[in-house]
């Protein structure tokens, strides 16, 4: 059995409330990295042998920040982990109040991809960690899209985000079999 930790990247600087999608920037904001501090505290106590990461800057940050707690981790870069692909990238989230969400299942990568995406992700981890723990930092959608799709639940536009303040548990084996339902561990941000 492998347990896999994974966490949304921590609250990043957004002044123009952009959408982010898979653009580059956006580093992690004081409070971003306070929230990352706090969650890596929550699991000091667990055996996480390696930290996975998206390839995106907020991600890479979170995962440094989290590693001060655990110093001797090795940290990865693994691209399935990456945020969802959307061709509005870039453009203000108010520019689109209002849309129906047809428009949004044509920007944006499809659901299934994103699911299937992070299945190869959790494939991988579960892999190579038999046994082991692991924590994975990516993005509150395609952890939502992992979460649904091992729970045997559809996995269709509109996802929801993991709260900055959670973090979603999974108990697998190698077939990505979840040996025991997914967990929510909460933290306090203030």
């Amino acid at each position: 059995m492998t347990t896999i930790y994974l966490l949304r990247h921590g609250k990043d600087v957004n002044p123009k409330n952009l959408i982010k999608g898979r653009l580059s920037g956006f580093p992690l904001a004081d409070e971003g990295r306070a929230a990352i501090k706090k969650a890596a505290q929550r699991l000091s106590g667990e055996p996480i042998a390696v930290i996975y990461t998206s390839p995106l800057l907020r991600t890479k940050q979170s995962a440094e920040v989290f590693r001060r707690v655990f110093p001797k981790t090795p940290l990865k870069i693994l691209g399935e982990l990456n945020e969802w692909e959307a061709k509005i990238a870039g453009k203000p989230r108010s520019a689109f109040e209002g849309k129906p969400l047809s428009f949004f299942e044509k920007q944006c990568e499809p659901a299934g991809e994103v699911e299937e995406r992070m299945r190869k992700a959790a494939k991988i981890i579960a892999r190579e960690n038999p046994g082991g723990s692991a924590a994975a930092f990516s993005h509150g959608w395609p952890i939502i899209a992992l979460k649904l799709s091992l729970e045997g639940k559809k996995v269709s536009w509109p996802l929801w985000s993991l709260p900055y303040n959670e973090i979603l548990v999974l108990k697998l084996d190698e077939e990505l079999n979840l040996l025991e339902p997914s967990q929510v561990l909460r933290f306090d941000l203030k």
